[in-house]
């Protein structure tokens, strides 16, 4: 049987998915720019959460924390890439 909560892979993809900034920022009492500037850094920021789990059920403290996770994986250079050229 299949999760039928959307499975957001990056903080940009949730907000596309959750209908833009503008959308997101009314829902979570933000505002857009400020949402536009979470979508750029692909980042949901912490004092962010407690209003994003409230605007969204879909959306957990757990799959925020993935979220995060993989972003800062994607953001760590590989140890051995450094100063390897192609």
């Amino acid at each position: 049987m299949s999760d039928p909560a959307p499975h957001f892979e990056t903080a940009s993809q949730f907000i596309d998915e959750k209908g833009g900034p503008a959308a997101v920022a009314s829902k979570v009492g933000r505002k857009p720019g400020a949402v536009r500037v979470w979508k750029h850094r692909d980042a949901l920021p912490r004092d962010a959460w407690p209003e994003i789990v409230d605007a969204y059920p879909d959306m957990t403290l757990d799959r925020l924390k993935e979220i995060e996770q993989a972003r800062q994986t994607r953001d760590t250079p590989h140890p051995h890439s450094e100063g390897v050229r192609a």
